[in-house]
């Protein structure tokens, strides 16, 4: 589903799901989180975790945050993935993200897109002791992000329709 880079390891995400992200269903699949050394012919570190799929990660201050279909997901290559935030029953931050592409990162945050058919709506998570989980933006024109991008200050977001929308502290 994905691939990332520690600087160390290559980190790759997949699961036993559908393939094409329209035909995936929600039930029993295993998601695996390989850590490959590069240096190795062999992965160093799997971690296996009950999820319907992954469906994209960021690495952040050391921490991989995993996106499933159920919640986020945070790991790295010594501790196993545990779930930090729950999409299921949420109501506050529902949007989970549909690909790869609407999950960015900036200095100190993770930002991803609403994945939904009216998704509008980014969502942020501010790496801290805590967590911290927040909706900064909203496409105002009403069209759904196919991706999200970070350019210094700004966030940067495209739809299907050839819109590109740019937020910056707290202005769009």
């Amino acid at each position: 589903r994905d691939l990332k880079s520690d600087g160390r390891y290559l980190i790759i995400f997949a699961d036993n799901n559908a393939i094409s992200t329209t035909a995936r269903v929600v039930g029993e699949y295993r998601c695996r989180i390989y850590f490959w050394d590069m240096n190795k012919v062999l992965d160093d570190v799997i971690w296996e975790m009950t999820d319907p799929y992954i469906i994209g990660a960021q690495f952040l201050n050391g921490k991989v945050y995993v996106f499933g279909y159920n919640g986020i997901y945070v790991c790295n290559s010594v501790t196993a993935p545990k779930m930090i935030f729950d999409f299921r029953g949420n109501t506050t931050i529902a949007g989970r993200p549909t690909n790869p592409y609407q999950i960015t990162v900036g200095s100190q945050d993770i930002y991803w897109a609403n994945g939904s058919a009216n998704g509008t709506q980014v969502y942020g998570l501010r790496d801290s002791a805590t967590d911290i989980f927040y909706s900064p933006y909203t496409e105002a024109i009403g069209n759904t992000f196919t991706a999200l991008s970070k350019a210094g200050s700004m966030l940067i977001g495209s739809t299907s329709t050839l819109t590109i929308s740019i937020f910056n502290a707290g202005t769009s």
